[in-house]
């Protein structure tokens, strides 16, 4: 589920093209890949389970991408500690994510 929804991602991100310093054309993406997979991830592991009758919806937008995973912020995670606290609702699909290389490391974060 992860690995189609990642490639089903990859699809819809917008790509620009230029001419680079060195005269050989360059493409970036709208948004990294590593970027990209970090997202859908990060739902998959912290969502609510014990929610039913919706899902992970991930929202494409001109200038950028939401993620809304069901349920609230787990355990001591809050809005303005968000970046620095870690804590997982859901211990064992993050144990499974880890074993799998969907994660390097628990608590790893991008930004």
């Amino acid at each position: 589920m992860i690995n189609e929804a990642i490639a089903y991602l990859d699809t819809q991100v917008k790509e620009k093209t230029y001419l680079g310093p060195d005269g050989t054309f360059v493409t970036d993406e709208e948004y990294p890949k590593f970027v990209r997979q970090e997202l859908i991830v990060n739902a998959v592991t912290h969502r609510a389970y014990s929610i039913t009758g919706t899902d992970i919806q991930i929202k494409m937008f001109d200038d950028h991408i939401v993620v809304e995973s069901p349920g609230k912020l787990p355990g001591l995670i809050r809005a303005d500690n968000i970046r620095f606290t870690h804590f997982s609702g859901n211990p064992k699909i993050a144990e499974f994510l880890k074993n799998y290389k969907f994660v390097k490391e628990s608590g790893e974060k991008i930004g």
